[in-house]
């Protein structure tokens, strides 16, 4: 066959094709759009993502030390406090192996205890849930007890920033917000109630009204004192007059 019958016509321009090219680059240029419209909506997304985030997530400052007091909490407070903060429940000693389950037989922490040992209080106050933290107003009033009187066997033991971190722990474990790391210069704005309102002072009583004054020493005794005595002169004149003879004689 030869060789020019078997050569491609050219297309002229503007003359229909069969559609394949044309089809291909649409379809390119609207993955494309789909893509971009893709990228903007997930950069949306995630920028919403992070502002929520930013809103709702510890300082840092703060959670580093609600961690270090979780760590300080596991050491020193767990075996009294429990895992949950409730105390010594039931469900918290079963986790113990059955022969140190029950912390008052004898030698262990009654009064004879061994020299290491102490004696352990039967009733251990939860210090999470409701009603919890009630004696205290503020994160300072929680650290100034829990700083003189813990831990149980040896109060004042810890570092005040080990103090401090503990309590935040326990104050984060019952919900309360903390925006930075607590200590000496905010733990007293760290509200945990309000102030108890104050009573009312009672109005002044209202004075008695004044008694007239008497007509004779200003009072009413001086008065009696008064009629007293010239009853007492009337009759010693009526008497005197009585025996006098030229009061008979006329």
């Amino acid at each position: 066959m030869d060789r020019a019958l078997r050569r491609p016509r050219p297309v002229a321009a503007g003359a229909p094709s069969d559609g394949r090219p044309a089809r291909s680059r649409r379809a390119r240029a609207a993955l494309l759009v789909l893509g971009g419209l893709s990228l903007v909506a997930a950069g949306a997304l995630a920028g919403a993502e992070a502002a929520e985030a930013r809103t709702t997530v510890v300082p840092p400052s703060a959670a580093e030390q609600i961690e270090r007091g979780f760590a300080l909490y596991r050491l020193y407070c767990v075996s009294c406090h429990g895992d949950a903060l409730l105390g010594l429940t039931p469900s918290y000693i079963a986790q113990w192996p059955p022969e140190d389950q029950n912390c008052w037989q004898s030698k262990c922490h009654i009064e004879n205890h061994p020299p290491d040992g102490f004696v352990l209080p039967r009733d251990i106050p939860a210090i999470a849930g409701v009603g919890a933290l009630t004696k205290f107003r503020t994160a300072a009033d929680v650290f100034a007890f829990v700083r003189a009187r813990m831990p149980y066997q040896n109060p004042q033991w810890l570092s005040d920033e080990e103090y401090w971190a503990i309590v935040a722990y326990v104050l984060d474990h019952n919900g309360v917000p903390l925006r930075a790391a607590l200590g000496p210069d905010n733990a007293s704005k760290v509200v945990l109630r309000a102030a108890e309102p104050q009573p009312e002072a009672s109005p002044a009583p209202t004075p008695p009204p004044a008694q007239p004054a008497a007509a004779f020493g200003g009072s009413p005794t001086a008065s009696l004192v008064a009629v007293g005595l010239g009853v007492v002169v009337a009759i010693v004149l009526f008497l005197r007059r009585r025996g006098d003879p030229r009061a008979s004689g006329q």
